[in-house]
C-alpha cells in the first residue's frame, strides 16, 4: 500500500478528511466532528510510516506479532504505534493490509467523536473508581504466555483459582501447545488433576488447542480476524461457554470482550443495575455504557471478581465494601 492508497483507504471512513498542519511531509486524517487525528501518515528513513491510536494491551500484542509495529514516533509510546510499511527499495512490511485495516478501524474509533454519556455510564465509572481505589490494580489475568491464559481459563471451570494453579504447577515448565497436543489425554488428565473434573478439562483443552493450531498458534494472526467470528469460533468448541470465551477473548488475545460471571450478575441484582438477567444482556449493557477499552474492561471484571470474594459473596459481607454507599441491598436489609 503507497501513500496515496493509504490517504484513499482512510478516506472511506465517516467524516474522515485529510489535513496538513506540519506542511506536505506529513498527511493527518482527522475525524469531521472533532478534528482528532486518527492516522499521521509520513516518510522515515525512506520508508513510508503511520502513526495509529492503539489500546496499551492491543499495541503490545501487535508489537510482538510484527518487527514493523513499534511505539508511536513522535507519539505518546503507551497509546500509539508506529506501522512502517514498504521502503524505498521495495522492502516489505511484515504487516499485512488486513491487519493494518484492523489497526486503522481501531484508531479511528478510539478517536472518534464521543455520544454523550448518560447517567447509566457515569454510575458504571463511579463503581469502578471505588473498586480500583480500594483494591488498586489487580494486574489480571495471571499467565506467562497467551496459551497459558487459555489453559487457566479452561481449567478453572467449577473450582477455586488455587486448584489451577496447583494444576499449571505439575507441568513443570513444559506447558505449551505442542505439549498438550502430544500428550495422550489419560497423561494430560493426571497432570491437571488437581483442577477437579480431570477427565472432561483434558478432552476440552486439547480441543481448544487443536482450534489454536489452525492459526499457527500465532496472536496476531487471531487479532487480524473480527472479533465476533473468534467468538462464535470459540463457543463451538466443546467445553468453552460463554464466560470461558470472553475471557480468553479479553486476557489471551486482548480483544475488548466484557467478561460476565456469576459475581457480575450478583452485583448487577444488588445495587441494582438494570442490566438483564441472562449473560448476553448484561454482557451488552457493560458494553454499551463503557467505553470501547480493553484494560478497562480487564481492570472491571478482576475488581468485580475481588469484592465478590471480599464481600459480595451469596451470604454477602458488607462490612468495609466500597460499594456500600451504592447498595440498594445493604440498605434493605438495613432496614
Amino acid at each position: 500500500m503507497n501513500r496515496q492508497e493509504l490517504i484513499s483507504y482512510c478516506l472511506t471512513y465517516a467524516g474522515a478528511y485529510e489535513d496538513y498542519p506540519f506542511g506536505e511531509e506529513w498527511t493527518v486524517m482527522r475525524h469531521g466532528g472533532n478534528r482528532k487525528g486518527f492516522a499521521f501518515i509520513y516518510e522515515r528513513d525512506g520508508r513510508l510510516c503511520v502513526n495509529l491510536k492503539c489500546d496499551p494491551m492491543r499495541a503490545d500484542f501487535l508489537r510482538q506479532a510484527f518487527r514493523n509495529v513499534s511505539p508511536g514516533y513522535h507519539m505518546n509510546h503507551e497509546h500509539w504505534i508506529t506501522v512502517a510499511l514498504d521502503g524505498p527499495d521495495q522492502s516489505g512490511s511484515d504487516v499485512p493490509d488486513l491487519e493494518l485495516a484492523g489497526m486503522i478501524k481501531h484508531s479511528y474509533d478510539l478517536t472518534k467523536p464521543k455520544p454523550k454519556r448518560g447517567k447509566t455510564a457515569a454510575r458504571l465509572m463511579d463503581i469502578h473508581s471505588r473498586l480500583r481505589t480500594h483494591y488498586g490494580n489487580p494486574h489480571w489475568w495471571p499467565g506467562e504466555t497467551p496459551y497459558e491464559i487459555i489453559t487457566g481459563a479452561i481449567l478453572t471451570q467449577n473450582t477455586a483459582w488455587g486448584n489451577v494453579k496447583k494444576a499449571l504447577a505439575n507441568f513443570g515448565g513444559r506447558l505449551s501447545p505442542e505439549y498438550v497436543l502430544g500428550l495422550e489425554h489419560g497423561e494430560l488428565a493426571e497432570i491437571i488433576r488437581p483442577a477437579g473434573f480431570f477427565n472432561q478439562k483434558a478432552g476440552y483443552l486439547q480441543t481448544v488447542t487443536s482450534w489454536f493450531r489452525q492459526y499457527e498458534y500465532d496472536v496476531g494472526t487471531v487479532r487480524a480476524l473480527p472479533q465476533a467470528r473468534i467468538r462464535e469460533e470459540l463457543l463451538a468448541l466443546r467445553g468453552v461457554g460463554r464466560e470461558t470465551a470472553d475471557d480468553i477473548l479479553l486476557y489471551a488475545f486482548g480483544f475488548s470482550s466484557f467478561v460476565v460471571d456469576a459475581y457480575t450478575m450478583r452485583l448487577a441484582d444488588r445495587l441494582p443495575l438494570p442490566a438483564g438477567q441472562d449473560y448476553e444482556a448484561v454482557k451488552a449493557f457493560f458494553e454499551k455504557h463503557l467505553p470501547l477499552d480493553t484494560q478497562l474492561y480487564n481492570e472491571y471484571h478482576a475488581l468485580i471478581v475481588m469484592n465478590g470474594n471480599a464481600h459480595c459473596r451469596k451470604k454477602p459481607s458488607c462490612g468495609g465494601c466500597p460499594l456500600i454507599e451504592l447498595c440498594a441491598a445493604e440498605r434493605k436489609a438495613a432496614r
